[in-house]
């Protein structure tokens, strides 16, 4: 069987976001973390919690692909806010997730070492406050040319997390399907398929977001 990929958030509690709070020396950071589909999700988050009345209000997101989908330092120094959030959520391999942090200057300056610690903890806390769900990349494929009285192995694939979807049968009499798999696993099932006969096609129709 294949293996789950990512970790995507959770539903959210009623807020509709986790929320972690720091004061170092005097300087108040409020880190929150929301599910997002996409860069406009990110950014409306965004506008949604911040403070104008705040000094930064700093943010990264990552997309349910894994692809950055942006981040700001907000005017701190470059590389010292948007980046550290974004490494934390790359490096524990999330997706479909945005956090912003909101800070408060109380008069002690860090320094750029510390800034990057400051945000780094930050959402650290937000995270390990928030829940996280397994995420699993899927897409459709159609299977053509199954022979007959082979069937029944493609039920059997359900066990496993492939979901058949339709199926029908051309002139010849032989099966054709439409099933839906994570999209990692689709050389895994072509192989296994082909032990069944060597006329067997596999074509990826569509992909989705996947699963959780």
């Amino acid at each position: 069987t294949c293996a789950l990929l990512g970790q995507v958030p959770a539903r959210p509690p009623e807020a509709g976001y986790w929320e972690f709070r720091q004061e170092v020396r005097g300087t108040k950071f409020v880190a929150r973390l929301a599910p997002c589909d996409g860069r406009k999700d990110a950014l409306d988050f965004r506008r949604r919690v911040q403070d104008l009345k705040a000094h930064h209000n700093c943010w990264a997101a990552i997309g349910r692909d894994g692809v950055a989908l942006g981040q700001s330092d907000d005017g701190e120094p470059g590389g010292t806010a948007g980046m550290p959030i974004r490494k934390v959520l790359e490096g524990l391999g999330l997706r479909g997730v945005v956090v912003v942090v909101t800070k408060y200057f109380g008069g002690f300056h860090s320094g750029t070492g510390g800034l990057v610690r400051e945000y780094t903890t930050s959402c650290k806390g937000v995270v390990d406050a928030a829940s996280w769900t397994t995420f699993v990349p899927l897409s459709r494929f159609l299977i053509s040319g199954i022979p007959g009285p082979d069937i029944s192995s493609l039920y059997r694939l359900q066990s496993e997390g492939i979901e058949v979807l339709g199926i029908t049968f051309d002139e010849n009499g032989r099966t054709c399907a439409k099933i839906e798999m994570p999209m990692h696993c689709q050389e895994d099932l072509r192989s296994r398929l082909l032990t069944l006969h060597s006329g067997i096609h596999v074509k990826e129709v569509s992909g989705n977001a996947g699963q959780t």
